[in-house]
């Protein structure tokens, strides 16, 4: 897949995830109530649970992956690299857990718990990027301060916990322009390619 594709795919994505990122929250909440009702087993309702979060936790670590290299070989910007990569590494780990979570209830019980520390650790490293965007002499399309912002309010959002639901709206709009940044990004690369073969 060459580097234009790429973005074109992380774009998409990113795009989808915002789309879907408070519809998903929703069906996991209907999914625990069916679950407590007795509608569905603990274990149907552990594992839709645990597919959603897989699903969301890969997609956003493509994006992250994608985000990273777009900083570091278009941009020569070096300062979020430690961040995304202890992103990446994060939802690996709580991947990871989720599926863990699907074998007993008890052991779900732990994941939710980590889940929500993960949640502050997810805000102070969203925190870390969107300053570090933010003071960085890089133009993302013209997208760099619009995204430091909303990267910086979801962050801060994330990490008090309480204020979770403006996060997961601020984090739609932080997809969106991540989305908008990778079209960009690839229509550019594709003008290139184009003058060059011309």
């Amino acid at each position: 897949m060459n580097t234009s594709t790429r973005y074109q795919l992380a774009g998409g994505l990113s795009l989808a995830m915002a789309v879907l990122s408070i519809p998903l929250v929703v069906l996991s909440a209907v999914i625990g109530a069916a679950a407590r009702s007795g509608a569905i087993s603990g274990l149907a309702s552990r594992s839709m649970a645990a597919a959603l979060s897989v699903f969301s936790y890969a997609i956003g670590i493509y994006v992250c992956a994608t985000l990273r290299h777009l900083f570091e070989t278009r941009h020569g910007f070096l300062g979020a690299s430690g961040p995304l990569r202890a992103l990446i590494a994060l939802s690996v780990a709580m991947g990871a857990c989720t599926v863990l979570g699907v074998a007993s209830a008890h052991i779900q019980m732990w994941v939710a718990l980590l889940s929500l520390l993960s949640l502050v650790a997810f805000g102070i490293l969203d925190i870390v990027i969107g300053l570090r965007v933010l003071r960085a002499e890089i133009d993302l399309s013209g997208l760099r301060k619009p995204y430091a912002c909303t990267t910086l309010a979801g962050g801060i959002c994330y990490a008090t916990i309480l204020l979770f639901p403006v996060g997961l709206l601020v984090s739609v709009a932080t997809g969106i322009l991540v989305a908008l940044i990778f079209f960009r990004e690839s229509s550019r690369l594709r003008a290139a390619e184009g003058s060059a073969g011309a």
